[in-house]
This record gives structure tokens, C-alpha cells and sequence, in this order.
């Protein structure tokens, strides 16, 4: 890529928030999927000192959390969260006319702090599904709670781990060690049946209910089927092959992704907005040729497609347990 000047697009970005406008940043510079913050880039910090010093503005830091449930996965939930504004002090502004080093190394860890109450992290993957397993196990009636309610359940959980692990430092107390060797062995045991934790409260049900879900999830199946098969499922699956060979290359092209799980979703957006309307072309042109359709119902159908195809995934979603 060619060289862009750092002066130059601080530039532009400190007179669009000297005029009050907004900016969205990624401070950590880069896509991920660990469960912790990766260090900070000092851009941030440097746009908000250089916007207070030329053009006296000073501009707020609003934390914004992005949690993601199934981030890999199309339709995937995401919960996004807003954090008290920070601002520079006085004292700190001073600090960057001295030292300004030393003024962004504080700030950034104010925005990382800030960064951190909007988010759940974890030390990995396991414990931040063991955190979210011990929250609804101690929320026994989480459907009256919001997402927002959840969320902030889900990191004081987070916060009490790491500070217990943080306390034994690798010696934790027997009781702590068999709490979490239970929750671990609650979670195979589920596996090992196909369920999730948050259904066990519903499995003692009527059998009238019984047969009444099932009649609903065979209907919702056959009314998903049909135009799933023929309009989602084929570029679904050229979809994830391509979307999973370009995981493996960039897991091993990066040093600070566990999984690659982060480039799954967007390579697969990018492959569907490609070979979905190719899809529906080529269906059209076969009718066309192949048929003794005329060419207005070929055309009815071809502006159906994207009506049919729709109607397919919101079926499916309706079929899954939330």
C-alpha cells in the first residue's frame, strides 16, 4: 500500500472534532479473537491531545463495548455498551506539554480501563464459557432480565475469577478447585446430550407441549427447507469451505489470534454478496432456457428470489433456541 502520512490524517480527523463531530476508532489497531485487550495504539491519545492543544476542544472518550455471542456465525447476537465519557484534565494536559510520553501512557490506560467496564474478558475461551455458565446456574430466572442486566452480571463474574485467581496465584483452595471441576463436568455432560444449560429448567414439560413443539419445529423446518436448499444452502456452503481456508491463513500470518475466529464472518458476507444474485442469475437463465416458462414468469420468479431466500433464513432463525 502506499505510504499515507500519520501528520496528515490527524490532521484532517482534529479538524472534523474541532467542528463537533465524531469519530469511530479501534484502538487496538487490529481484529482478534482473544478474550482480552490487546495493548493500546497511542493514535487515540494523540488525536485527543493534539485537537485540545491547536484548536482548545476538548474532546470526550466514550468507551463502547462490543460483545459478541457467536461472532463467527451469520446472524450472530451482539450486545454493545456505552462507558462514562473520559476526558483530559487539566493536570494531564499539562503532563503532554512536558512529557508526552508519559501524558498518552495515562491515558490510554484510563481508555483501557474504560474500555474493560463495558466488556467481559477472560484469561481464555474456557473460562469465559465456565463465567457464563456459572452466571445463568446463579441467575435462575434470567428471562426477566435484560441484556444489559446480563452483561454487567456476566463481568462481575469475570472480575471475581480474576481476582480469586489473582489471591491463590495457582493454589487455589479445594473448594474453589471442585467448583470449577463440577462446571466443567456439567458442561461435557451437556455436550454429550446436545443441550445447552439454559434449557434444563424447560425439559420437565407436558407431553401435549411435547408434541405441540414438535409439530412447530417440523413445520418451521419444511417452510425453511425449501427455499433454503436451493437459494442459501449452496452458496452457504462454498461460503464456509472459502471463509475456513481463509481462517487458516490468517491464524497462521498473525501472532496474536488464537482461532481466527474473527475473519470467519466477514469472509463469508463477502463470499454471499458475490454468489448469491450469481445464483439467482444463473436459476433465472436455466428456467429461461430449459423450460417453456415465459420469459415474464421467469422474471416474476428471478424478483422473487430475494423475497424466498429471506423468508428462509428468518424461518430457520425462528426454528433455534435463543
Amino acid at each position: 500500500l502506499r505510504y499515507v502520512s500519520q501528520k496528515k490524517v490527524f490532521s484532517k480527523v482534529e479538524q472534523a472534532l474541532a467542528r463537533g463531530q465524531c469519530l469511530g476508532i479501534f484502538p487496538e489497531g487490529g481484529s482478534h479473537d482473544r478474550t482480552e485487550l490487546l495493548p493500546l495504539k497511542a493514535g487515540v491519545a494523540l488525536i485527543v491531545f493534539g485537537t485540545l492543544e491547536l484548536y482548545d476542544v476538548s474532546v470526550p472518550i466514550v468507551p463502547v463495548g462490543l460483545n459478541y455471542f457467536n461472532g463467527h456465525m451469520i446472524r450472530g447476537r451482539c450486545v454493545v455498551e456505552f462507558g462514562p465519557p473520559i476526558r483530559v484534565t487539566p493536570e494531564l494536559f499539562d503532563l503532554y506539554r512536558r512529557d508526552r510520553r508519559e501524558a498518552c501512557e495515562r491515558l490510554l490506560e484510563q481508555v483501557a480501563d474504560g474500555m474493560r467496564s463495558v466488556i467481559v474478558t477472560a484469561p481464555n475461551y474456557q473460562v469465559l464459557q465456565l463465567v457464563y455458565m456459572a452466571r445463568r446456574l446463579y441467575m435462575r430466572n434470567e428471562k426477566k432480565l435484560e441484556a444489559r442486566e446480563r452483561q454487567d452480571m456476566n463481568r462481575r463474574f469475570a472480575v471475581g475469577y480474576k481476582l480469586l485467581a489473582a489471591k491463590y496465584e495457582g493454589c487455589e483452595p479445594p473448594e474453589f478447585e471442585e467448583m470449577r471441576r463440577k462446571l466443567i463436568d456439567y458442561s461435557e455432560t451437556l455436550k454429550a446430550w446436545g443441550l445447552r444449560d439454559y434449557q434444563v429448567p424447560t425439559l420437565q414439560i407436558s407431553y401435549g407441549k411435547v408434541v405441540g413443539t414438535a409439530a412447530h419445529m417440523l413445520a418451521v423446518f419444511v417452510l425453511a427447507s425449501i427455499p433454503t436448499i436451493f437459494l442459501n444452502a449452496p452458496v452457504g456452503l462454498i461460503a464456509h469451505i472459502w471463509a475456513e481456508a481463509e481462517r487458516k491463513k490468517a491464524l497462521k500470518a498473525s501472532v496474536v489470534k488464537i482461532d481466527a475466529r474473527d475473519v470467519v464472518l466477514s469472509k463469508q458476507i463477502f463470499m454471499c454478496i458475490v454468489l448469491v444474485p450469481l445464483l439467482w442469475v444463473f436459476y433465472a437463465l436455466m428456467l429461461l432456457l430449459l423450460t417453456p416458462l415465459s420469459g415474464k414468469m421467469v422474471l416474476l420468479i428471478f424478483l422473487a428470489m430475494p423475497v424466498f431466500s429471506y423468508v428462509g433464513v428468518m424461518a430457520a432463525e425462528a426454528g433455534m433456541v435463543d
